[in-house]
């Protein structure tokens, strides 16, 4: 049997499910399904003894360590997933992302002439697009588009008798510190206006205190995903972030709850029929309150995958030739 090695980064190696873990899982049975023997870095003692045939660096930071273990007959691949230059360098990404982007930068200038013979992916089309100028750069010829498998169908939807306003997310990522201070400073009070006062509840980790201060907002934590799911439930989106395609968007949708999202976070998704895509923060809340007060409380399931084509079968190729 042929064999793969993941070398993963700090989020996709996490023992929460998030977009990290979400990508790492879609190329991993991606992998499997063609045949191949998975293991990860942190599980073997001497990678560098095992001659692999196909090496999978989720990170730009673990590039280094693909050149010690690799062979002469080890194929590269690295996944950047979301568009590099965006996700890094935009004004909505915040300090933190921006250094990452600095140090990620030197990164590849350095391994500039072993990146240009990888095969690259991304998770959309637009996400390679933004990185089109960069690529060049590096002289990458071997790119493709690997959508996600969501697999959200083998998690359970909790029936409830009364609706949510459901907004998910990790506090340390700045884009949604963003979108939970438009909901409680700019949506909030357009409700209000409409005498809507439903709060919005926000799950995830790591979130700052003060967040549970901001008004109709309800902080709520971490919750495991058998208990974070409802029928009544409608998921919130207001993000400003292009690159990739949302978590926070695709698993309520395929488990058929209907999510309320700006334009800009919908990239890749299309013909959903429980997907609200808003242009202005006035759109999002009149959208918002139709559903609430007028919206069906059935779950609409929808195919799974429902913005994803067939699997690039040139990536199959390039894996067995």
């Amino acid at each position: 049997m042929r064999k793969a090695l993941i070398i993963g980064s700090n989020s996709s190696s996490s023992e929460f499910k998030n977009g990290g873990t979400i990508r790492q899982s879609t190329i991993v049975n991606f992998l499997q399904f063609e045949g191949f023997e998975v293991s990860y870095l942190g599980d073997i003692e001497a990678p560098g003894k095992t001659s692999w045939d196909v090496i999978v660096i989720l990170s730009l930071r673990k590039i280094h360590c693909a050149r010690k273990i690799k062979s002469t007959k080890s194929k590269i691949w690295l996944d950047l997933c979301d568009s590099w230059i965006y996700s890094r360098f935009s004004m909505s990404t915040g300090p933190r992302l921006f250094l990452i982007g600095l140090f990620e930068c030197l990164t590849l200038i350095i391994n500039r002439r072993d990146v240009s013979s990888f095969l690259v992916t991304y998770i959309s089309t637009l996400d390679f697009e933004l990185d089109k100028t960069l690529l060049r750069f590096l002289n990458i010829k071997n790119v493709r588009i690997l959508t996600n498998n969501w697999g959200a169908r083998k998690i359970r939807l909790n029936t409830s008798t009364s609706k949510r306003l459901v907004f998910l997310g990790n506090g340390n990522y700045f884009p949604n510190l963003l979108a939970v201070m438009e909901l409680a400073l700019v949506i909030g009070p357009a409700l209000k206006r409409n005498k809507f006062m439903e709060p919005f509840q926000i799950f995830g980790s790591n979130w700052p205190k003060w967040i549970d201060f901001l008004p109709n907002i309800q902080l709520r934590g971490f919750k495991f995903e058998e208990d974070l799911y409802f029928t009544q439930d409608i998921h919130l989106a207001p993000l400003r972030q292009k690159a990739g395609i949302k978590n926070k968007i695709m698993i309520p949708l395929n488990l058929g709850l209907p999510v309320v999202a700006y334009l800009q976070s919908t990239n890749g998704i299309s013909d959903v029929p429980n997907l609200y895509s808003c242009k202005s923060q006035q759109d999002f809340s009149f959208t918002l309150l139709e559903i609430f007060h007028n919206g069906s409380s059935q779950p609409e399931y929808v195919e799974e995958n429902p913005s994803q084509n067939e699997t690039d079968t040139s990536i199959v190729e390039w894996l067995h030739s």
